[in-house]
């Protein structure tokens, strides 16, 4: 896969495999986890907290991460966060077999927070792999890779769920992060970077890091209109998420020329047409904008920020995406108190919309 595009390094090759295999097991839990949350409270408020879950511990950590992935080989960061989150995971299948669904969630923190520090590696420690001609097919390929192991993932997850019961799918989490940190473990050494943990971007850096926080915050609103519609049904739930993924997996390599202006509003486009609808060709549309938005984003990211401070900027991009993302699906969990879910759909498409015009 990675010489169809165009990509043929040898230290990409089994950083590509490493980042799919370890998504592949994300999946798991995210299904598992997301009906454990319903199961427990019946209400938007258990999807809006496992929404903060997933995404609060990482951008907290996120400015460790971005540190020490400025100021640590990124090879050994990625093993040794890999190795944490299976550690994390196996807590999980712990804490599930004994009955203890907050115990479970608090490991699920623990594990969601670890990712803080292999998400800045991973994205930082890219333009050392490949060609600076080349990252922008990196990125598209490790974005189809991702919503790959996503369809494969959800689907499977939610098979597992309905089956075998969530202990198996943290399981499976578990053995995924173990495998990817044996791939990343042969990687070639990245050399770390003498600069100064505290570091400021430029002017022109911030509107950078901060391209993806009107699609994250849309993103965060259709999350809760989605789990609202059809997250009691385990299948049902990866069908859509499938649907989407489809669509963000695809749209990066067939939609080469895409903006990060272009898939912002493709894919605001797509939440609002979903918020209608609540179809799977519509979250494939939202999916679309969302991929492109991804890849066109951290290419931006990655070329332009310079390698002694790239960690932090990647930090700086994740807690951004997450806090917006965060942000929507709190907005939304509220509004749907007292509101459809179209009309709390559609209300986070317009919060999108006016960020999208301040930033």
């Amino acid at each position: 896969m990675p010489r169809a595009l165009g990509v043929v390094v040898s230290g990409f090759r089994r950083f590509f495999v490493g980042e799919a295999v370890s998504s592949y097991g994300d999946w798991f839990t995210y299904i598992g986890i997301s009906v454990l949350a319903i199961e427990q409270r019946h209400d938007a408020l258990a999807l809006a907290v496992v929404l903060i879950a997933q995404a609060a511990p990482r951008a907290l950590l996120a400015p460790l991460g971005g540190a020490l992935a400025d100021r640590m080989d990124r090879r050994r960061l990625l093993v040794l966060a890999s190795l944490g989150r299976a550690v994390a995971a196996l807590a999980m299948v712990a804490a599930a077999a004994a009955g203890r669904p907050w115990l479970v969630q608090g490991c699920y923190l623990a594990r969601m927070a670890l990712g803080a520090l292999t998400d800045a590696a991973s994205r930082a420690i890219l333009p050392d792999l490949v060609a600076p001609s080349r990252l922008a097919r990196a990125n598209a390929l490790l974005g189809l890779a991702w919503n790959a192991t996503f369809v494969a993932g959800v689907l499977a997850g939610g098979a597992v769920v309905a089956t075998a019961g969530i202990t198996a799918a943290f399981a499976i989490d578990a053995i995924t992060f173990i495998a990817g940190a044996a791939v990343f473990a042969t990687l070639p050494a990245s050399r770390a970077v003498a600069a100064p943990v505290r570091g400021t971007l430029e002017r022109h850096e911030w509107p950078v890091v901060l391209a993806k926080v009107p699609v994250s915050i849309a993103t965060g609103a259709a999350w809760i209109v989605l789990n609202e519609t059809v997250g009691h049904a385990a299948i049902g739930l990866g069908i859509v998420h499938a649907a989407r993924a489809i669509g963000a997996g695809v749209a990066p390599v067939i939609w080469r020329g895409a903006t990060v202006a272009s898939s912002t509003a493709v894919a605001l486009a797509g939440v609002a047409l979903f918020s209608l609808v609540h179809a799977p060709i519509a979250a494939a549309l939202w999916g679309v904008g969302v991929g492109a938005n991804w890849v066109a984003a951290t290419t931006r990211l990655q070329a332009t920020i310079p390698d002694a401070r790239r960690g932090r900027a990647v930090a700086l991009d994740l807690t951004a995406q997450t806090v917006a993302q965060c942000a929507g699906g709190v907005v939304a969990a509220a509004l749907s108190t007292v509101a459809s879910g179209t009309t709390v759909g559609l209300a986070g498409v317009a919060l999108a919309a006016i960020a999208w015009v301040v930033l």
